[in-house]
C-alpha cells in the first residue's frame, strides 16, 4: 500500500491519541512529518513495522512538534528517512518518545538529529541491532531542553561526515549499555556538568572526544565490558 503527500503530513493536529501505523510493505511519502503538532495535542503515535515498511520525508520529521508524549516506532527492519529529525521541537513538547529497534531497522537523517531542541525529558532509545545515523547530533540543544536522553541497548548510532560530524551533549544524558557508537567528533558537557554521558557498556569509537562537564570520564559501568577506541582520520 502506498500513501503519497506532496505536502506535510501529520498524526495527530492539535489532537489526541491519532495513531498511524504501517505494516509489511507499507510506504508513506511527504514534505515533512509531524506527530503530535498543535499545543494540547498529546500521545500521538506512529509505528512502522517489517522489512518493506518506509516513511520518506522529502524534508524533516518532528516527534513532538508542539505536542507532548508523542512517539515513533521503527522496528522488524522497518525504515524512516528524513533531512533533519527532532524530538521535542518547542519548549512545550516534552517527554517524546524515538525507539529504533531490530536488526534492519533504520532512522536515517541526511542532515542532523536533536533529542531536545527545545522541549525537555525527550528521549531516543535504539536497541536490538536498530541503526541510526546523522551527519551531526544534538542532545538538549537549546536552553530550555533540558533531561533529554539518547540510550544505546544494543543498537548503533552513526554520526559521521567526511571526519566532521558531531555529537554534542548540551543537556541531558547519552548513556551507551551495549551496542556501538561511531563518531568523527564527540564532546560532552559544553554548557557544563548538564551535558552527562555513561560508558556503561558496548563500544565509542570518536576519531575526536573532548568532554568539559567536570566529571570522571569512566570506561564501564563495573559489570558489563566497554570499549573505548580512538580511531584513526578516515576509519570511522
Amino acid at each position: 500500500s502506498l500513501l503519497t503527500n506532496s505536502s506535510d503530513f501529520y498524526v495527530g493536529f492539535a489532537g489526541n491519541s491519532n495513531q498511524l501505523t504501517v505494516l509489511d510493505g507499507g510506504t508513506v511519502a511527504d514534505a515533512s512529518g509531524y506527530i503530535g503538532d498543535g499545543l494540547g495535542s498529546t500521545a500521538n503515535l506512529a509505528w512502522l513495522s517489517g522489512a518493506r515498511s518506509v516513511w520518506t520525508n522529502r524534508l524533516d520529521l518532528y516527534a513532538g512538534h508542539y505536542g507532548a508524549r508523542s512517539q515513533l516506532v521503527v522496528s522488524n527492519a522497518a525504515k524512516v528517512f528524513s533531512q533533519n529529525g527532532y524530538i521535542g521541537y518547542d519548549s512545550y513538547s516534552l517527554s517524546n518518545l524515538v525507539r529504533v529497534t531490530d536488526a534492519g531497522s533504520l532512522w536515517s537523517n541526511q542532515l542532523s538529529l536533536y533529542v531536545g531542541y527545545n522541549g525537555g525529558a525527550n528521549q531516543l532509545v535504539v536497541s536490538n541491532a536498530a541503526l541510526v545515523a546523522a551527519q551531526n547530533l544534538y542532545l538538549g540543544y537549546n536552553a530550555t531542553a533540558t533531561n533529554n536522553t539518547v540510550t544505546l541497548a544494543g543498537g548503533t548510532l552513526r554520526v559521521t561526515n567526511y571526519n566532521n560530524g558531531a555529537i554534542e551533549v548540551r543537556r541531558g544524558t547519552l548513556a551507551l549499555n551495549s551496542g556501538l557508537i561511531v563518531v568523527d567528533k564527540f564532546r560532552v558537557g559544553d554548557m557544563g556538568p548538564a551535558g552527562k554521558f555513561a560508558l556503561n557498556g558496548g563500544t565509542l569509537r570518536a576519531l575526536i572526544a573532548t568532554v568539559n562537564n567536570g566529571l570522571a570520564f569512566i570506561i564501564g559501568d563495573g559489570t558489563n565490558a566497554a570499549r573505548y577506541e580512538m580511531a584513526l582520520p578516515g576509519s570511522t
